[in-house]
């Protein structure tokens, strides 16, 4: 966070008081755990998280799209600040909101970009009991884009599963569908062969080895992700 500021700082030549104030706030939360504080002190600083939230939430409204910002930078670092404020206090329905509006009034111009912003409501809703769908459904729409990232493979399966009470056979088919399709989809629209997908069958053939045919399965997969 340190160098992201100097960063915004060489590319602005200055911050804004309330971005450090909020930036300063942050750190002393995350590092009064290391002090040796005296009550009135900790009493004190069991407001920071909410001055923080509420500095972090000030810049955010002060820099977007501001002029001065034409690379963004400091209306992510803002934004990326004042989400980092809301998982300090375990705020995961607020900050669900929160990206939820952000994605939707996006423009080309969006910082942080789309992609970070649905990783990060991934992450959010994991925090959260019954969202497996939306998980899902988010997942998707970033392998659409981005069809060989297998942490977005994995996150899929996991939410398929999740979606099944953990019925690793309903599941894995809900996974394997959107692998076919993806598949489909990419075919002679690449120079490059998916390995992502591939790879995703040789962890749902993994995952059925002790089932009939389970081992002949596994070995398929492996080869067809080694050729």
């Amino acid at each position: 966070q340190v160098a992201r500021l100097q960063q915004v700082v060489s590319t602005h030549e200055w911050v804004p008081a309330t971005l450090w104030a909020a930036q300063s706030a942050v750190w002393q939360i995350q590092y009064q755990n290391r002090w040796d504080l005296i009550e009135s002190q900790r009493q004190r600083l069991a407001m920071l998280p909410r001055l923080a939230e509420s500095l972090a939430s000030k810049c955010v409204e002060e820099h977007r799209g501001a002029p001065g910002d034409a690379s963004g930078l400091l209306e992510t670092e803002s934004f990326l600040l004042y989400m980092k404020t809301l998982d300090l206090q375990s705020k995961w329905t607020e900050k669900l909101v929160v990206l939820s509006d952000r994605l939707r009034t996006e423009s080309t111009t969006t910082t942080p970009p789309r992609q970070k912003l649905l990783e990060m409501k991934i992450e959010t809703l994991k925090q959260l009991d019954g969202r497996a769908s939306e998980i899902r459904s988010v997942t998707e729409e970033l392998i659409a884009s981005h069809p060989d990232d297998w942490e977005y493979w994995k996150h899929h399966l996991d939410a398929c599963l999740a979606e099944c009470d953990g019925n690793a056979d309903q599941g894995c088919r809900a996974t394997e569908e959107l692998i076919s399709k993806t598949l489909e989809n990419q075919n002679g629209t690449s120079r490059h062969s998916l390995r992502g997908p591939h790879l995703m069958r040789v962890e749902i053939a993994l995952a059925r080895v002790d089932t009939k045919d389970g081992l002949s399965s596994l070995i398929a997969s492996i080869i067809q992700y080694g050729n």
